[in-house]
């Protein structure tokens, strides 16, 4: 990466970053398009300490666009973008704060240069705009990362998530070159993700971590503390219990599941996220429940085998993509902290569910507090203000969407405490249908150990 006068950087190759921070999916600075000559604006100069309004000027070529900016190396975010104009967009849609946890690896400050410039690298929190419905499918967003200059950072989760939108974009290099997601994709499917919780289930139960193919840097936590493979349920662990219902994310090598364990001959809640790269397991983060004191609630002889909903193949013309089963999702946690489904006008189906450690919740036949629960949309529920949130998984097949859950400080399960919850979420055709959920009581601050995507409902 080349730095130019007053934030204008380019990247070779895949990606092409022109004044003040816009990315453009493309090979190079100069190249054709079907035949049309593709040339990026020359650089724009002025004093260290300026700013302008973030626009550049459009080359003559078909390419998606993502602008991303440090909040104080512009004077405000466009309210438009000519890209998104040009391909006959939607009204720009707020999407999910991404949180960064961990600073960057750049640092900007310097004697006599200000916020525009940049400041000591430091986690944050960057906005994200995406204009729907671009004309091909191309990608137009904008990402501005708050209270940052031009240089410092990225933050890992802000470049993961650039990443990714340019991967998602149709053509050129970031999607059809060899790359990670592509490749992770293709080296494990759907069976061998399955397949590999199963290897890990059953190595657990016999006691020998050593059978599992562990990548030599994998990591291990159990209720967020790092453990060696073989300690926490693995020393105690007995058998495994028919209810298991796998979350397999083929895209992102992702296999998750909520399964019955025994411990000792006694019934566990065992959540699992394993990470295969190479056919090998990077990470394994676990949470166990074993009891009502650590679950709030736990109805776990109610557990025999997953529901058939859950279970089932959605159909393919009613499936979601991916980032649709994330925002049908995302519902959940917005009207979780203002209190009210009604109030975020969640798209529950008229069927809609929710179970808890085993407990219906919601839906119909709920006993909890009919009439009330009958209705999940409608059911009387807490406010949550300190709640936050990261996405786990999406078995688009299946068309479950796994989000962990920090539901935030509520001192009824213990002062400090909160309850965390991983819920998968059943959408399809634009509703959600189902929730099933296994929680934990913890520390509201604890951290999960994994929280590189640490996510705030949006309103």
């Amino acid at each position: 990466m080349v730095n130019e006068p007053c934030g204008i950087r380019r990247v070779a190759a895949a990606v092409m970053l022109t004044a003040v921070g816009h990315v453009a999916v493309a090979e190079a600075q100069t190249r054709t398009l079907a035949g049309v000559p593709c040339v990026s604006p020359p650089p724009l100069h002025c004093d260290a300490e300026c700013t302008r309004p973030g626009v550049a000027s459009v080359p003559p070529c078909d390419l998606s666009y993502i602008f991303t900016s440090g909040e104080h190396e512009i004077t405000a975010l466009p309210a438009t973008s000519p890209w998104a104009q040009k391909y006959a967009y939607g009204a720009r849609e707020r999407r999910a704060d991404v949180v960064d946890t961990v600073k960057g690896y750049v640092t900007g400050a310097a004697p006599g240069r200000g916020a525009s410039w940049g400041l000591a690298a430091r986690p944050g929190t960057a906005e994200v705009f995406v204009y729907p419905k671009c004309k091909d499918r191309r990608i137009v967003a904008d990402v501005l990362r708050m209270d940052k200059g031009h240089t410092e950072g990225l933050e890992p989760r802000v470049t993961e998530s650039l990443i990714a939108m340019m991967v998602s974009a149709p053509g050129g290099k970031a999607r059809a070159g060899d790359t990670r997601a592509r490749a992770v994709g293709e080296d494990c499917d759907r069976e061998c993700l399955r397949g590999f919780i199963t290897r890990y289930l059953d190595a657990m139960v016999a006691h020998t971590p050593r059978a599992l193919p562990v990548a030599a840097n994998v990591r291990f936590t159990e209720d967020t503390v790092d453990l060696k493979l073989g300690e926490g349920l693995w020393k105690a662990a007995s058998k495994i219990r028919p209810y298991r219902l796998d979350i397999l994310d083929a895209t992102q090598g992702v296999a998750a599941s909520q399964v019955v364990v025994e411990e000792a001959g006694s019934p566990v809640m065992l959540v699992l996220r394993l990470k295969v790269v190479n056919k090998l397991i990077t990470d394994v983060e676990s949470q166990v429940t074993r009891s009502q004191k650590e679950g709030a609630i736990f109805a776990i002889d109610a557990l025999q085998a997953p529901n058939a909903a859950m279970i089932a193949p959605v159909a393919s013309a009613m499936r979601s993509s991916r980032a649709e089963a994330i925002k049908l999702a995302e519902y959940y946690p917005a009207g979780l902290e203002v209190g009210s489904f009604v109030a975020v006008d969640a798209p529950f189906a008229a069927d809609a569910y929710r179970f808890e450690n085993g407990r219906l919740m919601a839906g119909k036949g709920c006993t909890v507090s009919p009439p009330s629960c009958e209705d999940i949309k409608a059911q009387t529920i807490s406010t949550h203000p300190g709640l936050s949130y990261r996405v786990v998984a999406v078995d688009e097949e299946l068309g479950i969407a796994l989000l962990r859950i920090n539901f935030g400080r509520a001192d009824r399960y213990g002062v400090g405490n909160a309850l965390i919850v991983w819920e998968a979420f059943k959408v399809y055709a634009g509703q959600v249908h189902a929730v099933e959920a296994f929680m934990r009581i913890m520390p509201a601050d604890a951290g999960s150990g994994w929280d590189s995507d640490v996510r705030r409902p949006v309103h």
